[in-house]
């Protein structure tokens, strides 16, 4: 049973698993150490089963994962029981008896699946589902009463929050609104100027228990994600009712933070959506995102900006901080300026989106950018005859250390952070840093481990 304290997505899950149940997937040793060893490990794999046991499963549809990781070589009898959770999200026949399932957003919950059992306050549930852990089939469907029961006796450990809410994410589809779905362009800019793809999966991820975050949807490395109450992230001073999510990604020894906040009154801070801090060439750069409309008066196919109501705030609060910042002292920056208002299409392709320094946007509102009869500033992607930046060299540019404000201002920045109140609209900070030893050791532990899971798989 659920009541007004159970979290949107456990309430989700379990009205999901009563319209499409709750598939059992159980791995051989061999499959469980050759998926471990596979390219993209556990979090994403896809199976060939026979078409009989798939016959009932509907796609996508949350899956149990049952496996057993091997502690020795010799010992076969010796090992652990692996249970995670995971989205199949799609089904194809691919030979005449086989058919293909795509695995996703796999993450580890506990205990095991035999102890999950012992869990399950209803004594006919229990029953019923050690009655379906018995089975050897490669695939077992529920029932939708007892996925649901599932569902409440998984989400009853803190511990699993985590990885359920990720799941959920991958079966719910909400309508994005305006800020949603810019924080999650902000994301994507970030990785893509770190030099990794949007669907880069991270080493590190956590979610604040209650607060909305388009982390949520970010691929795992690791088997596990982790929903916490703390009022503050590890290693940043960010106030935990601010903070709604942080990543780590990694690129060789470099590291990359994303940190979603809630926003109090940006605009009067600095009135950006985005920043993104690279310590390597002691660059910053801020954004503030806008939609742009499509335009289709008169026959015209072109996509216009009409100024907001938080436009004028916000270039004011750029204006007071860029003055009391020093120009760098990196004698190679093409340019210091570090404020960039980035135009995004509401509708279609965020590709086609282009950004303009802030000075260049002052100077096309100073002039006959502005709408007839209006005091409102008013851009044309038409009329602008490509005096814009496309994103791919802002994003080449910022990452080799040629725009951008020295990161002195980090210390501004911290205190922007910690100022920040929920009620507001979506920030995103990302970070880019050396990795510490300590993470270096963690990741190569992690590798260790993961080789030796697989070698014992294989025996």
């Amino acid at each position: 049973m659920t009541d007004s304290t159970t979290p949107g997505w456990q309430s989700f899950l379990r009205r999901f698993v009563t319209r499409r149940p709750i598939a059992i997937l159980r791995l051989e040793d061999y499959q469980y150490g050759a998926i471990l060893n596979s390219r993209k490990g556990m979090r994403e794999f896809t199976l060939n089963i026979p078409h009989d046991y798939l016959r009932e499963v509907v796609a996508p549809c949350l899956c149990l994962i049952t496996g057993t990781r091997l502690r020795g070589v010799q010992d076969h009898d010796d090992g652990e029981e692996m249970l995670y959770v995971g989205v199949i999200k799609s089904k194809q026949v691919t030979a005449t008896l086989d058919t293909r399932i795509k695995v996703e957003r796999t993450a580890r919950v506990t205990p095991s699946a035999s102890q999950l059992v012992g869990l399950i306050q209803e004594a006919r549930a229990a029953e019923r589902f050690s009655t379906r852990l018995a089975d050897p089939s490669p695939v077992t469907k529920l029932s939708p009463k007892l996925s649901a029961i599932l569902v409440d006796t998984m989400a009853s450990s803190r511990g699993n929050h985590g990885a359920l809410r990720m799941v959920s994410a991958g079966l719910d589809q909400p309508p994005l609104g305006p800020s949603g779905r810019l924080q999650g362009e902000a994301i994507d800019m970030a990785l893509k100027v770190f030099g990794l793809s949007g669907d880069a999966p991270a080493v590190h991820l956590e979610l604040v228990k209650g607060r909305e975050s388009r982390l949520v949807g970010a691929r795992l490395m690791e088997d596990s994600v982790i929903e916490h109450d703390a009022r503050q992230v590890p290693e940043f001073q960010l106030v935990g009712s601010d903070a709604t999510g942080r990543a780590m990604f990694r690129k060789g020894q470099q590291t990359l933070e994303v940190i979603t906040a809630n926003r109090k009154k940006l605009e009067e801070v600095f009135g950006v959506d985005l920043i993104y801090i690279n310590h390597f060439h002691d660059n910053l750069v801020m954004v503030q995102y806008k939609m742009l409309e499509h335009d289709g008066a008169g026959g015209r196919d072109d996509w216009t900006y009409t100024q907001d109501r938080h436009l004028s705030k916000q270039l004011s609060a750029m204006q007071r901080f860029s003055r009391r910042v020093v120009s760098s002292e990196k004698s190679y920056r093409l340019s210091d300026d570090f404020f960039y208002l980035k135009f995004v299409r509401r509708y279609g392709d965020s590709e086609s989106s282009f950004l303009l320094p802030l000075e260049h946007f002052k100077a096309l509102a100073r002039g006959p950018s502005r709408a007839p009869r209006s005091k409102k500033v008013h851009l044309s992607y038409t009329a602008l005859e490509g005096r814009y930046m496309r994103q791919t060299a802002f994003h080449s540019l910022l990452q080799s250390g040629y725009i951008g404000a020295d990161s002195s201002t980090t210390a501004v920045l911290q205190t922007l952070i910690e100022d920040l109140l929920s009620g507001g609209d979506a920030l995103v900070v990302a970070i880019q840093r050396k990795t510490t030893q300590a993470e270096d050791d963690a990741d190569h532990a992690r590798r260790m481990q993961d080789w030796d899971d697989t070698e014992a798989g294989y025996h």
